[in-house]
């Protein structure tokens, strides 16, 4: 038997009727709740690689809120229309295509 993380963590009973809609706010509140979010598994067989991993991708969110100042996504498809490739990790069908747009800075003001 096999379960599947992408569609677990969309059920409206869970998550709310607006599970699929974009809003980051809702992090702000939010608690994960044992076995309803399960990126890195849990239980005995949690992922140990699990507080390494999301400190890694908490640093580059914000090194890259820091050197760009904004990200534009350029795939020119309406949000819902990418579809998903299947394999050892679910992956977008025809990648990511984004524009990263520097933080304009002064030449005295330069890290």
């Amino acid at each position: 038997m096999g379960y599947c993380p992408f569609v677990m963590q969309r059920r409206e009973d869970l998550f709310g009727p607006t599970v699929n809609d974009f809003n980051p706010m809702r992090w702000a509140t939010w608690t994960p709740v044992p076995w309803t979010y399960i990126p890195f598994n849990g239980g005995p067989r949690i992922c140990l690689g699990q507080n390494f991993a999301l400190t890694e991708m908490a640093y580059a969110t914000a090194r890259m809120c820091q050197v760009f100042e904004r990200i534009e996504e350029r795939s020119g498809l309406k949000r819902g229309e990418v579809g998903y490739r299947s394999d050892i990790v679910l992956s977008p069908l025809n990648g990511v295509k984004v524009g990263l747009i520097p933080v304009q800075r002064s030449e005295k003001n330069w890290d």
